[in-house]
């Protein structure tokens, strides 16, 4: 994620409206990621500094999303194995809730293991 994308996330948060409806009504996910966002106390980059914090590498893409009505954010973290990591981190407290391999990538992992030991004759 580049800081020109942060710095777009951020600016969103603050441009979006004094008036905030509540929060647990919900709606599109659109409006739920703008809830969510006015709702969270750390922005963005406080979520990738506790996410890569938890699991080294680079961070391919930060979004924030309603977590059974609270804030968080889902941070991917591409680590020096090539392996992507889903990190979920609480919006309101930096807490890193939750930290998963991506299925999809393990999936590309497990075949690209099976496909070396096809070369034998």
């Amino acid at each position: 994620m580049t800081n020109n994308t942060l710095i777009g996330l951020i600016f969103a948060a603050g441009v979006v409206g004094a008036a905030m409806p509540a929060y647990a009504e919900g709606g599109s996910d659109e409006s739920t990621e703008t809830l969510a966002l006015q709702a969270a106390k750390l922005t963005a980059e406080d979520a990738l500094k506790a996410a890569t914090a938890k699991v080294p590498g680079t961070v391919s893409s930060v979004e924030i999303y309603d977590d059974a009505g609270k804030p968080a954010f889902h941070v991917e973290i591409v680590g020096a194995d090539g392996r992507q990591q889903d990190v979920s981190v609480d919006a309101m407290s930096g807490e890193v809730m939750k930290m998963a391999a991506n299925e999809d990538d393990e999936e590309r992992h497990d075949e690209d293991k099976n496909d070396e030991g096809d070369d034998e004759d």
